[in-house]
């Protein structure tokens, strides 16, 4: 983006196609999984173990039970409101407010990428 304005930054980021809202899902990687890859951040996908740095769920851990690539948020088995009715639904984080614990590493092209 060129422009400063606020306004603007979030038009771009809510209107931008979907290979580039696909970059705006990486979340910070572990001390130890920095070290061991050698990366600082990846992309977060299902299956993988974060722990929520900010917010009203802070310190919470839990496994990645569904990342919606189109709103960018990515919901957390545990982190949970109640609705009127009783009934419990996530909460949708932000990828930014997340940390990689444990990745899920079944997948062959995820291996490669860390390999890069």
């Amino acid at each position: 983006m060129v422009s400063s304005k606020p306004s603007k930054q979030r038009k771009a980021l809510y209107k931008a196609p979907l290979h580039k809202k696909y970059k705006y899902l990486s979340a910070l990687l572990s001390e130890d999984l920095r070290e061991e890859y050698g990366k600082r951040s990846i992309r977060v996908r299902k299956g993988d173990t974060v722990v929520v740095m900010r917010g009203d769920f802070a310190g919470h851990e839990g496994k990645v039970e569904k990342v919606l690539l189109k709103k960018g948020r990515v919901y957390v088995e545990g982190a949970t409101v109640k609705r009127t009715d009783g009934t419990d639904r996530f909460y949708p984080l932000h990828p930014s407010n997340l940390m990689i614990k444990k990745l899920d590493l079944k997948d062959e092209e995820r291996r490669k990428i860390l390999e890069r």
